[in-house]
């Protein structure tokens, strides 16, 4: 079995934490391969990393849920810089200042979830301005995703950048299309 097919074969099994484990080893098995040899692994292991960032939230551990969604970003190995043949796709920013690097997921419905709810655990957690560089992709890359617009100006008010967080709000509130529905934070703070 190749290196990439075993890491498939334990994300299919649920068995994220392993797979995490062999990956977090620079990527690189032991007979050689490595993750950027597929080049859509990366898409996968950030999708099976917002699965377990997810259970982590709805369990009530939000902190557990930014460290796996920083994780992915600062220390993991996988990263496909390939241009993916010039689609829209997010940049997703990884590694350390001293050993920067990107990723490129394609702009899919799928992972204009998976962003929007990385910014938004980053957010939770404190990492302001790392959520609001995703938050900033999903509103660009997925305009009809309202609930991205709620999060980036939640974002962008707690880092103490009120006018953008107005002016995110009021278009959150202008795409709800009604005041019903509308989370109340949205209304107050467009106005203050």
């Amino acid at each position: 079995m190749t290196y990439i097919a075993e890491l498939q074969a334990l994300l299919d099994q649920g068995a994220f934490a392993t797979a995490r484990e062999l990956v977090s080893a620079n990527g690189t098995s032991p007979n050689g391969g490595h993750t950027s040899q597929d080049p859509d692994f990366m898409a996968r292991f950030a999708t099976a990393t917002h699965r377990e960032a997810l259970r982590a939230f709805q369990a009530g551990r939000g902190e557990a849920a930014a460290a796996l969604v920083l994780e992915l970003l600062t220390e993991c190995p996988l990263w496909n810089e390939d241009d993916l043949g010039g689609e829209p796709a997010y940049v997703l920013r990884l590694g350390t200042p001293e050993q920067p690097r990107t990723a490129r997921l394609r702009a899919t419905e799928e992972h204009h979830r998976v962003v929007n709810d990385f910014g938004f655990f980053l957010a939770e957690d404190g990492r302001f301005e790392l959520a609001i560089e995703l938050l900033s992709q999903v509103v660009q890359l997925a305009p009809d995703r309202t609930v991205a617009y709620l999060n980036l100006a939640d974002a962008q008010w707690e880092a103490g950048d009120r006018p953008a967080a107005k002016a995110r709000y009021s278009e959150y509130v202008e795409r709800m299309g009604k005041t019903e529905g509308v989370a109340p934070r949205a209304l107050q703070r467009r106005s203050r």
